[in-house]
Protein backbone atom coordinates (compact mmCIF):
# COMPACT_ATOMS: atom_id res chain seq x y z
CA UNK A 1 0.00 0.00 0.00
CA UNK A 2 2.86 2.51 0.40
CA UNK A 3 4.16 1.78 -2.83
CA UNK A 4 0.70 3.18 -3.93
CA UNK A 5 0.55 6.12 -1.90
CA UNK A 6 4.22 7.23 -2.88
CA UNK A 7 3.52 6.26 -6.11
CA UNK A 8 0.91 8.99 -6.25
CA UNK A 9 2.19 11.57 -4.80
CA UNK A 10 5.54 11.06 -6.45
CA UNK A 11 6.00 14.32 -9.18
CA UNK A 12 2.74 15.53 -7.61
CA UNK A 13 3.55 19.05 -9.14
CA UNK A 14 4.06 17.38 -13.06
CA UNK A 15 0.87 15.51 -12.43
CA UNK A 16 -0.83 18.51 -11.25
CA UNK A 17 0.26 20.75 -14.42
CA UNK A 18 -0.27 17.75 -17.14
CA UNK A 19 -4.22 18.04 -15.45
CA UNK A 20 -4.13 21.57 -16.03
CA UNK A 21 -3.11 21.19 -19.29
CA UNK A 22 -5.52 18.94 -20.11
CA UNK A 23 -8.80 20.87 -19.22
CA UNK A 24 -7.38 23.82 -20.45
CA UNK A 25 -7.08 21.79 -24.26
CA UNK A 26 -10.80 20.30 -23.38
CA UNK A 27 -12.21 23.93 -22.71
CA UNK A 28 -10.56 25.09 -25.72
CA UNK A 29 -11.83 22.66 -28.11
CA UNK A 30 -15.16 22.72 -26.38
CA UNK A 31 -15.58 26.61 -27.06
CA UNK A 32 -14.73 25.78 -30.88
CA UNK A 33 -17.36 22.61 -31.22
CA UNK A 34 -20.17 23.60 -33.24
CA UNK A 35 -23.83 23.99 -30.85
CA UNK A 36 -27.05 25.26 -31.68
CA UNK A 37 -28.95 27.40 -30.58
CA UNK A 38 -32.50 28.45 -30.80
CA UNK A 39 -33.24 32.74 -30.74
CA UNK A 40 -37.54 33.51 -30.17
CA UNK A 41 -38.69 37.05 -31.30
CA UNK A 42 -36.69 37.10 -34.05
CA UNK A 43 -38.42 40.18 -35.89
CA UNK A 44 -39.14 39.90 -39.67
CA UNK A 45 -38.78 43.10 -41.86
CA UNK A 46 -39.90 43.53 -45.13
CA UNK A 47 -37.67 45.60 -47.54
CA UNK A 48 -39.86 46.48 -50.58
CA UNK A 49 -38.42 47.83 -54.11
CA UNK A 50 -41.72 47.74 -55.81
CA UNK A 51 -42.55 51.62 -55.26
CA UNK A 52 -46.43 51.05 -56.42
CA UNK A 53 -47.60 49.18 -53.15
CA UNK A 54 -47.32 50.08 -49.36
CA UNK A 55 -47.32 47.42 -46.58
CA UNK A 56 -50.99 47.74 -44.91
CA UNK A 57 -49.65 46.37 -41.49
CA UNK A 58 -46.81 44.41 -40.32
CA UNK A 59 -45.40 40.81 -41.25
CA UNK A 60 -47.75 38.70 -39.64
CA UNK A 61 -46.51 36.69 -37.40
CA UNK A 62 -44.33 39.99 -36.72
CA UNK A 63 -41.44 37.77 -35.14
CA UNK A 64 -39.84 34.05 -35.73
CA UNK A 65 -37.82 31.54 -33.94
CA UNK A 66 -34.36 31.48 -35.80
CA UNK A 67 -32.01 28.19 -34.90
CA UNK A 68 -28.57 28.62 -35.11
CA UNK A 69 -25.34 26.54 -35.21
CA UNK A 70 -21.78 27.61 -35.17
CA UNK A 71 -19.10 28.25 -32.16
CA UNK A 72 -20.36 28.36 -28.55
CA UNK A 73 -18.84 31.43 -28.33
CA UNK A 74 -19.76 33.27 -31.51
CA UNK A 75 -23.56 31.61 -30.53
CA UNK A 76 -23.55 33.33 -26.93
CA UNK A 77 -22.93 36.65 -28.39
CA UNK A 78 -25.36 37.08 -31.06
CA UNK A 79 -28.27 37.26 -29.25
CA UNK A 80 -27.54 40.43 -27.81
CA UNK A 81 -26.84 41.58 -31.41
CA UNK A 82 -30.34 41.38 -33.05
CA UNK A 83 -30.79 39.18 -35.94
CA UNK A 84 -33.49 40.08 -37.91
CA UNK A 85 -35.09 38.18 -41.09
CA UNK A 86 -35.16 40.71 -43.96
CA UNK A 87 -37.10 40.15 -46.92
CA UNK A 88 -36.68 42.03 -50.34
CA UNK A 89 -39.46 42.17 -52.34
CA UNK A 90 -38.62 43.34 -55.83
CA UNK A 91 -42.30 42.75 -57.14
CA UNK A 92 -45.41 42.56 -55.75
CA UNK A 93 -48.46 40.50 -57.69
CA UNK A 94 -51.41 40.93 -55.12
CA UNK A 95 -52.41 42.49 -51.89
CA UNK A 96 -52.47 39.56 -50.22
CA UNK A 97 -49.03 37.32 -50.03
CA UNK A 98 -47.76 34.50 -48.09
CA UNK A 99 -43.92 34.48 -48.11
CA UNK A 100 -41.91 31.02 -47.72
CA UNK A 101 -38.95 32.35 -45.45
CA UNK A 102 -35.43 31.38 -46.16
CA UNK A 103 -32.47 31.10 -44.00
CA UNK A 104 -30.58 33.42 -46.41
CA UNK A 105 -32.49 36.78 -45.56
CA UNK A 106 -31.31 36.23 -41.87
CA UNK A 107 -29.18 39.27 -40.81
CA UNK A 108 -26.66 39.02 -38.36
CA UNK A 109 -23.79 41.16 -37.04
CA UNK A 110 -20.13 39.50 -38.24
CA UNK A 111 -19.93 36.17 -36.58
CA UNK A 112 -17.64 34.12 -38.01
CA UNK A 113 -19.28 30.31 -38.35
CA UNK A 114 -22.78 31.32 -37.38
CA UNK A 115 -25.32 29.80 -39.82
CA UNK A 116 -28.87 29.91 -39.62
CA UNK A 117 -30.29 26.92 -39.90
CA UNK A 118 -34.10 27.34 -39.89
CA UNK A 119 -36.92 29.69 -39.43
CA UNK A 120 -39.99 28.96 -37.71
CA UNK A 121 -42.70 29.29 -38.20
CA UNK A 122 -41.70 29.11 -41.99
CA UNK A 123 -43.67 31.72 -43.41
CA UNK A 124 -45.53 35.09 -42.73
CA UNK A 125 -48.57 36.47 -43.71
CA UNK A 126 -48.12 40.41 -45.47
CA UNK A 127 -50.82 42.59 -47.09
CA UNK A 128 -50.10 45.70 -49.30
CA UNK A 129 -52.39 48.12 -51.08
CA UNK A 130 -51.55 50.48 -54.27
CA UNK A 131 -49.51 53.72 -52.93
CA UNK A 132 -52.57 56.18 -53.51
CA UNK A 133 -55.31 54.53 -53.23
CA UNK A 134 -56.78 53.94 -49.55
CA UNK A 135 -53.79 55.74 -47.39
CA UNK A 136 -54.03 58.40 -45.52
CA UNK A 137 -51.94 61.17 -46.52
Amino acid sequence: MGSLSGLLIRNWKLKFSAFGVALLLWVAVRAESPNRQEIAGVPVQVDIGDPAWALVDGPVPASVTVRFSGPSRELMSIAFDQPAVVIPLEEIASGDTIVLLRTSWVRVQDHQGVVAEDIQPSSVRLTFVRNGRGLPR
